[in-house]
């Protein structure tokens, strides 16, 4: 509980208004993890010695945990097999990096029009405010369309409902993007406003590795050389050293060897 006689905000005359805010400003924490109560109270009940506490209660499997659990969930609601093996751990490598970025799959629908259910979609949350950034539309291998509406077609529609929800918050130069999967080929889009007009540009394609084969020889090669380049060094480091050690050698022989002059 905020005290007002040892708050500064008492001198400004705005006690009332951060006493207002502070619910806010809690109501974004994180959920408290069951793992983490299981945890404290077994620290808490264990009499065994220090090395025996620190096998039973890692405190790397307690950071590593809340990511598991975020994993569980998201795989809960990903039904589709090929989603699961392909495109979550790929996407979330990519965005999970920041705290900043949202991912939500299936089930979920924009912000701003709640009739539009993308695959998928990255937003952002200030505050409680939900902001759409990119969408992507997946058609496994083999699997025949479900809507009268192409992929392609229902990406545009997303882009633009995106933009427009970035442009009604001033974002004057805002741009939003997407991803389309079609079978293992993935292309990606940009969508911005050009003289007052919608513009979609295709930022690129590639296809997705379902085949160990598909690597070909480039890790294989980047490891290579990068062993290559370690056994180098220290092949020159070594010739260096021993280098050294001779032309020691070789000093404090020439020394010893020298003539002494008699008194």
């Amino acid at each position: 509980m905020l005290n007002e006689p040892e708050s500064v905000t008492k001198y400004i005359g705005h006690h009332d208004r951060v006493k207002k805010d502070l619910s806010i400003v809690t109501s974004g924490l994180p959920a408290l993890s069951t793992y983490l109560l299981v945890w404290s109270h077994t620290l808490s009940m264990f009499e065994g010695n220090w090395k025996s506490l620190k096998s039973k209660c890692s405190d790397s499997d307690l950071i590593q945990e809340p990511k598991e659990a975020e994993k569980w969930i998201r795989l809960h609601f990903v039904e589709d097999s090929f989603v699961h093996l392909y495109l979550d751990g790929l996407l979330d490598d990519i965005f999970s990096t920041d705290d900043i970025f949202f991912q939500a799959w299936a089930n979920s629908s924009f912000e701003s029009d709640p009739q539009l259910k993308p695959d998928w979609t990255l937003y952002v949350k200030p505050w409680h405010t939900k902001i759409d950034l990119a969408t992507c539309e997946v058609k496994p291998p083999g699997k025949p369309g479900s809507s009268d509406l192409s992929d392609f077609v229902k990406l545009g529609v997303e882009l633009r409902t995106m933009l427009n929800a970035l442009i009604d918050l001033g974002m004057e130069d805002a741009n939003v993007f997407a991803i389309l999967v079609k079978g293992l080929a993935v292309s990606t889009f940009a969508m911005g406003m050009e003289a007052q007009v919608y513009r979609m540009i295709q930022l690129g394609s590639f296809a997705l590795v379902s085949k160990r084969s598909q690597s070909g020889t480039l890790s294989h090669f980047v490891w290579w050389a990068i062993a290559s380049e370690i056994l180098k060094d220290q092949r020159e480091q070594s010739q260096g050293k021993q280098q050294l050690s001779v032309t020691e050698c070789n000093s404090y022989w020439r020394s010893t060897q020298s003539p002494k002059t008699k008194k």
